[in-house]
């Protein structure tokens, strides 16, 4: 039987370290508002735990601290020890993808969802046997194998409008983690949607960008931690003019490649790119019948996500990178109809026509 706590422990062990670069904002329908420079640490933060992963083996407790240059910091701190996961909302992917939020889309609550796609230097999503845990806090040690980072954090209002998105895009940092933090950010790596271009050669997602077949693998994880076996399906997407389409073949025609969305999505659905490329309004198909948005927010990101939360209806928050042009990694955390959390899918994706 397999540990699902270990698994998760070592899937979280792949993030340990200092990452630079910024923070941007964006409006429901994609509009930019602002960027800030940031930087994050991840470290173990006790004596017995530095111990534990000096060992080769994993901590069981973590903190993390945000700070945002030149405006305020955000600090907090995660306890991973004894954690259930089926009542925590978070859950890791191959890859040290993470994907958390609440285990619970009330209909009279705001709703936040996270969502963290790593790539590795081949544009890959950094998948493969988990690495020794690195030293406690060596400055650039933290993950040798991920290149970048892309982290969306969805917010939707207690009413169950889409509020906004915040896009951290990452890359490993030489900053040193220990105390006190420093906040220097690099100017290229702050004000820049393509911080681990150097390395993954990642192309922006515009429509024409997505156009073609693509061969993928899906892993679904359980709130509870346990991985699904991965499921092979083939996602086409086209485009004649402004009409978009998204069309998913699996063995599971419900897919959790969905079209995209997952949750709930059809196999197939259509849509409209509005004027600039930055959003396409798609069909909601399905059991909703809600329209969901598809978001291009630079440097390769896009987010597929209904603008309005539906109501007794299966839904998906989907984050999507093209790491190159044949090249795409994506996250979908899926609701069911009634509001509970039923697990993240994650999917990696090649070129294949």
């Amino acid at each position: 039987m397999v540990d699902c706590v270990a698994t998760q422990w070592a899937e979280c062990n792949r993030n340990i370290g200092a990452w630079e670069g910024s923070l941007s904002r964006f409006e429901p329908d994609g509009t930019f508002v602002e960027r800030t420079p940031t930087v994050l640490f991840i470290y173990t933060s006790t004596k017995d735990d530095a111990d534990r992963v000096a060992a080769g083996g994993v901590p069981y407790r973590l903190d993390l601290m945000l700070r945002r240059t030149e405006k305020q910091s955000d600090a907090k701190q995660m306890y991973f020890q004894g954690v259930d996961l089926a009542q925590s909302g978070m859950v890791y992917g191959p890859g040290g993808w993470l994907c958390a939020g609440q285990t619970y889309a009330s209909t009279v609550g705001a709703l936040y969802v996270e969502q963290n796609i790593n790539a590795a230097a081949d544009g890959a999503g950094g998948a493969g046997p988990p690495p020794p845990p690195p030293p406690l806090l060596p400055p650039g040690a933290a993950a040798a194998r991920i290149v970048g980072r892309v982290r969306m954090v969805t917010v939707y209002t207690a009413e169950g409008h889409l509020r906004g998105l915040s896009l951290f895009r990452e890359r490993p940092s030489a900053l040193d983690p220990g105390l006190p933090h420093p906040t220097v950010v690099p100017a290229e790596a702050a004000a820049t949607d393509f911080p681990a271009a150097a390395d993954l050669g990642s192309v922006d997602a515009t429509p024409d960008a997505l156009v073609g077949t693509w061969a993928g693998t899906a892993v679904a994880v359980s709130p509870a931690g346990a991985a699904s076996s991965p499921t092979a399906y083939t996602l086409t997407v086209g485009l004649q003019g402004s009409a978009l389409s998204l069309t998913t073949a699996s063995d599971d025609t419900g897919g959790d490649g969905g079209g995209g969305g997952g949750g709930g999505s059809p196999p197939s659905r259509t849509g409209t790119v509005t004027p600039g490329g930055r959003l396409a309004v798609m069909g909601g198909g399905g059991e909703s019948g809600t329209p969901t948005h598809l978001l291009f927010l630079g440097g390769g990101v896009t987010a597929l996500l209904p603008g309005v939360r539906p109501a007794g209806a299966a839904f998906g928050v989907e984050l999507g990178w093209l790491t190159g042009a044949d090249s795409r990694l994506r996250i979908v955390r899926r609701y069911g109809a009634d509001g509970r959390w039923v697990g993240s899918t994650f999917l990696r994706e090649r070129r294949d026509g």
